[in-house]
């Protein structure tokens, strides 16, 4: 649902292919919501193709359990994908994040047969886990460097390439 602001600016095009389609230009700022699935997507501007959205500059997502901001988002609604490209920082409510150039993440969906959230990022994204000892008091962050990484719901991070973790305990690199 698009919520009108005072600057917003709507143009909408017919596409000359074959099947047709309309793209839709929005401008002066744009909020997107959808109470349903408690989503919000902001920019300076959008665009609506027939397979998704994109947010351009100052871009945001947020849900209850995530929140990404980039230059451009797009997502893709039937596959409940949202894509992010350049400054990319993603972050949970623990305060754990991801800071990178590019980030897939992928909705939880039981149509797609996907259980959990997956993000996925490249062009050596960092992540800073941020977490509790069993006495609720922060201890000091873990950050994961990698060339790729794959993140499968909150527990389960992969890296492939130069990978290196820091923690005060520990430093690898492999």
């Amino acid at each position: 649902e698009l919520v009108p602001q005072p600057t917003t600016r709507l143009t909408v095009d017919t596409l000359p292919i074959p099947g047709g389609g309309q793209v839709a230009f929005v401008g002066g700022g744009v909020l997107i919501k959808c109470p349903a699935r408690g989503m919000t997507l902001k920019g300076d501007s959008a665009e609506r193709y027939p397979d998704h959205d994109q947010m351009i500059g100052h871009a945001s997502y947020d849900e209850p359990r995530l929140h990404v901001d980039a230059d451009f988002l797009n997502y893709f609604p039937n596959e409940d994908i949202i894509r992010g490209a350049g400054n990319v920082h993603a972050t949970l409510p623990s305060g754990s994040r991801l800071d990178g150039p590019q980030a897939e993440y992928r909705r939880p969906s039981v149509k797609l047969n996907r259980p959990h959230r997956q993000l996925s990022a490249i062009a050596r994204p960092t992540i800073t886990i941020i977490e509790k000892d069993s006495a609720g008091k922060p201890v000091p962050p873990t950050t994961v460097i990698a060339n790729q990484v794959f993140m499968d719901g909150d527990s389960l991070i992969y890296g492939g390439g130069e990978v290196e973790i820091n923690r005060p305990d520990i430093s690898t690199k492999s």
